[in-house]
């Protein structure tokens, strides 16, 4: 049986929902993900790193439940050995999708100002190594690492706030269309991958011309687009060459002709 993780290089899927909001209001684990989703269907050495990684982070928080120290040092230099790397790796990725997220956006909210950036999880005055070695006694107190590329975020911000603080709902719902539009695009110029993609609920929150132009954005891509919707009279997809309809009721589905 092939691995998880070899399916889903296999069908990369990119979903679009009203739920996608949450990249921007919850905590930094989704935008870890977020960026992780693209560097593991384009780098292909970068699953190798954070799988390994991992295993030694969870290694490492179980010393840290004990006494045991002389094994720490080994942890510490698998950690920083793979961490670097995938730090290394999603700091470019963010350089390469800053300029095309700036074009989705002013494309779907041209008067709004988006600021990126990325923190690595642990401060710049130190690199990792001496970074995981000068949090050792914090550590051992809180019983688990507190600094790496684990603890990473991507800050997302407008006029120097974050934008989860300052924007409104269905602003917020637009940068994240425009960051997931973005790395759409990073996905297919540097891989021969297309990916699928969902959209749940069109409609919701997003005006008729939002609607169009987000429509219009991923009929660009020229992959297979799945789009789903309460009220077929909101998704005005007439002019799509080649399209197909179904009906989704108490758990049945009937195609429409």
């Amino acid at each position: 049986m092939a691995k998880r993780s070899e399916l889903v290089q296999l069908l990369p899927l990119q979903v679009i929902s009203p739920e996608g909001i949450l990249l921007l209001l919850d905590g930094s684990e989704v935008r870890r993900n977020f960026l992780d989703w693209a560097l593991f269907h384009v780098e292909h050495s970068f699953h190798y790193h954070l799988s390994c990684y991992l295993r030694a982070l969870k290694q490492r928080n179980a010393l840290l439940k004990t006494v045991v120290t002389n094994q720490l040092d080994y942890w510490d230099t698998q950690l920083a050995e793979h961490g670097v790397e995938i730090d290394r790796f999603r700091k470019r990725y963010i350089q390469q999708l800053i300029p095309v997220f700036n074009t989705f956006l002013a494309g779907l909210l041209p008067n709004l100002v988006v600021e990126i950036t990325y923190r690595p999880g642990w401060g710049s005055e130190l690199n990792l190594t001496e970074a995981l070695y000068s949090a050792r006694d914090g550590d051992f107190r809180l019983k688990h690492t507190t600094v790496g590329p684990h603890r990473a975020d991507m800050i997302v911000k407008c006029d120097g706030v974050r934008a989860s603080e300052l924007l409104s709902r269905g602003q917020l719902k637009l940068v994240v269309i425009a960051l997931k539009l973005a790395q759409i695009q990073f996905l297919r110029s540097s891989s021969t991958k297309t990916p699928i993609i969902l959209i749940d609920d069109l409609a919701a929150e997003l005006d008729i011309e939002h609607r169009l132009l987000l429509l219009n954005a991923v009929k660009s891509f020229s992959g297979q687009v799945i789009l789903t919707t309460p009220d077929m009279a909101l998704i005005d997809c007439s002019d799509w060459q080649e399209r197909k309809m179904f009906h989704v009721e108490h758990g049945q589905i009937k195609e429409m002709v």
